[in-house]
């Protein structure tokens, strides 16, 4: 189980090993898979197989005079692995590249301090751990050019510090995880209303170094916009301030260091701004009869007055494999007989599934429904009710289960995501899905491309992509990164954000140069030379290495 720190418990899978995606709905799943690819089931890995650890270099280090210090292989193993495809396939197949050579979990921003002045004396790389659920490689244990990587952890710092209910400001230590955190804040009748799909397994430090946006942020906003402390324990020495309005007191570092995945520093606690627990909610189902209806249909909805939280919609192929998966079968599809959907012009091959949420107080969420209800009846949309809404809300957090079942029998199973603007969004997912079905074709495969829309505001939305194809046997890494060039390719070349909501790390690293300026990543560069002068924090992330092209 896990045990009550809803850390995940398995290193080379995801999650609680007590958990899994229902069986029965992952076969059909993978039926439908192997027929639509053409492959049967012989391609599944070899079962899971790690090989021994070499003794840390590390056991003799200052470092271990410190709480919590560890040079176990499964603690080094269990902390030198994310959650991205390539890092469960390679934890699976025994080839983890690379180890950290220790795990340090300090309980006081002074031991994080004394962690870094160690780690520059001994010439050690230090990458800082929330919850490891990083799908881009923002864990991963680069030493660059020191002796060594240590991975510091920040789950013995998981405090709330303080609740300002009357101004809707509450301060945590950052190693607390998204279930703790919204269950104290509840007690005083607030929330953050951050809900990414790592949610259970996350922590309010690596929501921030990431810039992450939850499942909710079309109400609630990205994490980003609910920051109003910080507490940053850099090489350089701690930053501190809480800036509960804003302020036009000239420029800050706050900006700088969302998003920065440990660059910079360790960020151990913030101030956020919080909302009133919702008294009420409605979710709904619904479908549209093709993917560009439905997006304008949403694309009008995220500019009522009062906006949906959950704004959500599949393609057609997505759409095809969700109905697969449902339970039971004939749920939804009993709702979409053939005479309603000839009635409203919908063909099955078509047809786009989708989901509204709104929260708040009751006559606000009713009179959102009411407007996007009237929006929906425009476009000739049909509503699949209340059941199909809160069948996707109980189920949120379980797709990434449905990963391993499918990775057991030799699926490839990557996702991707990126933003964009409303103009943009229907040439940028034409490229995506083309030059990713091309790309598995040029390696003599067939390939799934499902895409979603989804944290949809006034200006644009976010694409994500799943990509499923037949895993070959014997190789993985050129394969994956062939296909992450194609997905880039069409992200650079039709507007779109490298990420909107995974982060950076070693996966889209190449690509930052192609996004800013020489002058915004050498003023980037300048400021981690400053509070990091010898380059021991997270190296090999976020920020462009000279190994990357232009």
């Amino acid at each position: 189980m896990v045990g009550g720190t809803g850390k995940p418990d398995q290193w080379w899978r995801w999650g609680d090993r007590h958990r899994s995606f229902p069986p029965a709905r992952a076969e059909r799943v993978r039926r439908y898979l192997s027929e639509r690819l053409q492959t049967g089931t012989s391609l599944a890995p070899p079962p899971v197989a790690q090989g021994p650890i070499p003794p840390s270099i590390l056991r003799e280090s200052r470092l271990k005079g410190l709480p919590g210090f560890s040079v176990d292989p499964e603690d080094r193993l269990r902390h030198s692995v994310g959650r991205s495809y390539y890092d469960l396939l390679a934890a699976r197949r025994g080839s983890v590249e690379h180890l950290t050579e220790a795990v340090v979990t300090p309980r006081t921003n002074e031991e994080v301090e004394t962690v870094l002045r160690t780690a520059e004396a001994e010439d050690l790389a230090v990458i800082p751990w929330g919850g490891g659920t990083s799908v881009v490689g923002g864990v991963t244990p680069l030493k660059g050019e020191h002796r060594a990587a240590v991975t510091l952890s920040l789950e013995r710092m998981s405090a709330p510090l303080w609740v300002d209910a009357s101004s809707r400001l509450a301060r945590f230590e950052c190693g607390i995880l998204g279930p703790a955190l919204e269950t104290h804040l509840a007690g005083h009748g607030l929330t953050l209303g951050h809900y990414p799909q790592s949610f259970e397994f996350s922590t309010l430090g690596g929501w921030i170094a990431s810039r992450s946006s939850g499942q909710s942020s079309s109400l609630y906003g990205d994490l980003a916009h609910n920051v109003r402390g910080l507490k940053v324990v850099t090489p350089l020495g701690a930053m501190d301030w809480e800036h509960p309005v804003e302020e036009a007191t000239g420029p800050t570092l706050e900006s700088l260091l969302v998003g920065s995945e440990g660059t910079f520093g360790v960020i151990t606690e913030a101030t956020l701004s919080l909302a009133a627990v919702p008294s009420h909610s409605v979710y709904h189902g619904f479908l549209l009869k093709d993917w560009e209806s439905g997006c304008e249909f949403l694309r009008d909805v995220a500019r009522l007055p009062y906006p949906p939280a959950v704004i959500r919609l599949s393609d057609p192929e997505e759409t095809a494999l969700s109905l697969v998966g449902r339970e039971p079968p004939s749920a939804l599809r009993g709702t979409l007989e053939k005479k309603v959907m000839d009635f409203r012009g919908i063909a099955p091959g078509k047809a786009c599934l989708g989901f509204l949420g709104f929260e708040g107080p009751r006559d606000l969420v009713e009179g959102g429904w009411r407007a996007a209800g009237a929006i929906l009846r425009s476009y000739r949309g049909l509503d699949a009710g209340e059941g199909a809404g809160e069948a996707w809300k109980k189920e949120r957090f379980l797709l990434p289960y449905l990963r391993d079942y499918l990775m057991e029998y030799g699926f490839m199973t990557e996702t991707l995501e990126t933003g964009c603007s409303w103009k943009n969004l229907g040439p940028l997912y034409r490229a995506l899905t083309q030059k990713l079905e091309r790309a598995a074709s040029s390696l003599g495969t067939k390939a799934f491309v499902g895409t979603h829309l989804s944290h949809a505001l006034p200006t644009g939305a976010c694409l994500y992509v799943t990509l499923l194809a037949p895993q070959p046997p014997n190789e993985f890494l050129e394969p994956l990164q062939s296909l992450k060039r194609a997905a880039m390719e069409a992200i650079t070349e039709n507007h779109g954000s490298l990420s909107h909501h995974h982060g950076i790390g070693t996966l889209h690293r190449p690509w930052t140069r192609q996004r800013d300026s020489p002058a915004v990543l050498d003023t980037l560069s300048a400021v981690k030379r400053t509070v990091d002068p010898k380059g021991i924090m997270n190296p090999g992330k976020t920020l462009p290495q000279k190994e990357d092209r232009r």
